[in-house]
């Protein structure tokens, strides 16, 4: 683990907090992950009113605010996550250092190359008939291909980031196509 300070860059052992890429990880890895945070956020704050989608809210401020900001509200979510993640922290806010935009942007690119440089040109080339479509981290087949999609989802996500990743699969209805519609139309 490193810890940025006005020295550079130095490691940091011994420290409770050097688990915390551990415990990240692995919450991620089972699926766990925003209902981890917000088990300790409740536990922290005591607020019982939390819930899983202002966790989400949560690592958007983490991951895409200027590290240093005004807003109450973004220093309180910063502060949960930091409680929890001080190295995975400490490494988002030296990318973030000098242009706050730099981890988005390293994270979309990321994203991007896994899933349509890796996932969906494996799917086209070895499925050329089979109808895809990406949205952000997702894969969109038809029902009957939702397997050999998700194994190729597997295989792909775990050669790039050398972890077995948590994958859920959803079923859309025609209601959550509309809603899918209309948010790309705004």
């Amino acid at each position: 683990m490193y810890e940025s300070g006005h020295e550079g860059v130095r490691p940091v052992n011994g420290r409770k907090e050097d688990n915390d890429w551990k415990l990240l990880i692995e919450k991620v890895k089972q699926g766990t992950f925003y209902e981890y945070l917000l088990q300790e956020a409740v536990k922290a704050t005591g607020k019982t009113k939390l819930t899983r989608e202002l966790m989400k809210k949560t690592v958007n401020t983490v991951f895409f605010s200027e590290n240093e900001t005004t807003s109450r509200v973004m220093q309180k979510r910063k502060e949960i996550f930091r409680g929890l993640f001080p190295n995975v922290m400490r490494l988002f806010e030296l990318i973030k250092s000098h242009q706050h935009r730099t981890l988005a942007l390293l994270l979309q690119n990321i994203e991007s190359e896994i899933f349509l440089n890796r996932i969906a040109r494996r799917i086209a080339q070895e499925r050329p008939d089979l109808p895809i479509f990406t949205i952000h981290d997702s894969i969109i087949t038809t029902v009957g291909n939702d397997t050999y999609v998700e194994v190729i989802m597997r295989e792909e996500l775990e050669k790039a980031i050398g972890i077995r990743p948590f994958l859920k699969q959803e079923y859309w209805q025609e209601e959550a196509l509309e809603s899918v519609i209309d948010s790309y139309a705004s």
